[in-house]
């Protein structure tokens, strides 16, 4: 396994600098009077649909182009594609370590979940209820090999369980990309009843 990375490494060098997806990365090497273009492909020559300040911190990068050289980043409502060269990962754990904070969504109907991975408590608020901040009781890790991620929560209101998959995502809403998916199994409570909910998630930077 070993060589065969190596191998893959030596004929894609990009694939050297990479990471596990999403991930935050911050900008590197822009002039000071100069931004980071956002292009509408992964293409020196394709239309520029934003920019990021040369002291850009916390970019969430969703996904890699097919050359390993261009980063897929949201700017406002949309999503396009910075030079990787440009770009520096703030390095830490991945996401699937869940000791970043994560921020997630859903519609029909809208809802809204948060890790805060420093206190181990996560938060939920449906049109319903704005639950309470809720205990992690046990979490289970995944790796590069195997990018999936669980956590069991649970308050005096109620409780659950998160499931989160590296997989594209789309809010249905814009033309942003996320690189997270979370699937929520919730258990019947005083204020609701058994249900399942499925939405995007962000690192929360």
């Amino acid at each position: 396994m070993k060589h065969l990375a190596l191998l893959l490494c030596l004929l894609f060098p990009g694939i050297a600098a990479a990471q596990a997806l999403p991930a935050l990365y911050d900008v590197n090497g822009v002039a000071a009077d100069d931004v980071l273009n956002i292009r509408a492909a992964p293409s020196a020559s394709a239309s520029i649909i934003g920019g990021l300040a040369q002291t850009a911190t916390g970019v969430e990068v969703v996904a890699f182009s097919a050359d390993g050289k261009w980063a897929q980043v949201n700017t406002h409502e949309a999503s396009g594609w910075s030079s990787l060269r440009f770009l520096r990962p703030q390095g830490g754990p991945d996401w699937f370590a869940l000791r970043s904070d994560l921020r997630c969504f859903g519609t029909e109907p809208f809802w809204s979940f948060y890790l805060d991975a420093a206190q181990e408590t996560v938060h939920l608020n449906t049109p319903e209820n704005e639950g309470p901040e809720q205990d992690i009781l046990s979490h289970w890790l995944g790796s590069r090999w195997q990018p999936v991620a669980a956590m069991q929560f649970a308050s005096d209101g109620g409780g659950g369980m998160a499931v989160l998959r590296a997989q594209a995502c789309s809010d249905g809403m814009s033309d942003r990309a996320f690189g997270l998916t979370l699937d929520l199994f919730l258990q019947k409570s005083s204020t609701g009843p058994a249900a399942s909910l499925h939405g995007c998630c962000s690192l929360m930077p």
